[in-house]
């Protein structure tokens, strides 16, 4: 049975404070399975989830941008490290687009999916005592050099990648927290064991459609095997991500909340002065922020809710 709600800022803004605490621990993420588990658990205790699709079947369009990657590796042949970089740093910016991304090395690459900054935006975005320790840290790249394997092509390698961070870490971890908050019972059932190691095993030729010769089909495996259930329009249409106005959000009925957030002392003890100013005057004056102000201002008001400090 299918059912509809609609969700305002307002409503968010109302239940913030359950929104903090249920979470348990700081992402940008959760906030979406928060509000559809609310709804969910009005007239169930159990329900099945679709997670884990996209990583298994190369439903993200970074797969794509991998896969170009390896190829261009392979163009390269033996270059390798700073001549690589050499070589491609020759073609001019306007010519290749992504030519930092190539010239990367794949743990580069894949620290790169889901960061919120780089290392010279850190060093502004951070109070400078701060900078200085997190910079002393391991790499984020080092985190994924244990998980790169010589023998897989690209797209197994980012399905193990994905996998083994993002699903694991985040994901998955943020569903059940914010789904037993509601006392909603998740399952994900695309992870049952059997059907992940086929889909492992699966060549990497049937995960992603070939834009040349039929329309470009996100996860075509899983909708060419579906294709005797669903009408057209639901197996043809643009792939939509979970996602929620939440920068509109934060300039609109949380801001007093996001205001409250930055302009505190937890706030100044992680963030630059500069920083906090500029967003400060973004909300301010009506101008949606950065996105990452969502996931900043979760960190501080968990630090808030939990008497954390750095």
């Amino acid at each position: 049975e299918h059912t509809e709600i609609a969700v305002s800022g307002r409503d968010v803004a109302a239940r913030f404070d359950d929104l903090v605490t249920a979470i348990d621990q700081p992402s940008l993420d959760g906030t979406n399975t928060f509000i559809v588990s609310q709804a969910a658990a009005q007239s169930l205790k159990v329900a099945l989830s679709g997670l884990g699709g996209d990583e298994l079947l190369a439903g993200y369009p970074h797969f794509r941008r991998m896969q170009r990657a390896a190829k261009w590796d392979a163009a390269l042949g033996s270059r390798r490290g700073s001549l690589r970089r050499k070589t491609l740093r020759r073609v001019p910016g306007r010519f290749l687009r992504e030519r930092d991304f190539l010239a990367a090395t794949p743990a580069q690459r894949y620290g790169t999916l889901r960061n919120f900054s780089n290392d010279a935006d850190k060093a502004a975005l951070l109070q400078p005592a701060l900078a200085a320790r997190i910079t002393r840290r391991t790499p984020i790249a080092d985190l994924y050099e244990p998980l790169l394997h010589v023998d897989r092509d690209s797209i197994a390698q980012t399905s193990y990648v994905e996998v083994n961070r993002y699903l694991v870490d985040t994901l998955l971890r943020d569903a059940d927290a914010m789904s037993m908050h509601w006392s909603l019972e998740v399952r994900p059932v695309l992870l049952d064991h059997v059907l992940a190691e086929f889909a492992f095993a699966l060549p990497s030729s049937l995960k992603l459609s070939d834009s040349t010769n039929k329309p470009l089909l996100n996860k075509p495996l899983l909708v060419e095997a579906v294709r005797d259930l669903l009408p057209p329009e639901l197996l043809n249409r643009e792939k939509l991500g979970f996602e929620l106005p939440l920068r509109a959000w934060l300039a609109g009925p949380l801001r007093d909340r996001a205001r409250d957030a930055l302009s505190s002392l937890e706030a100044r003890s992680i963030f630059a002065d500069d920083y906090l100013r500029t967003t400060l005057d973004d909300i301010e004056s009506g101008r949606q922020p950065a996105l990452r102000t969502w996931a900043y201002v979760m960190l501080i008001e968990w630090m808030r809710r939990w008497q954390v400090q750095v």
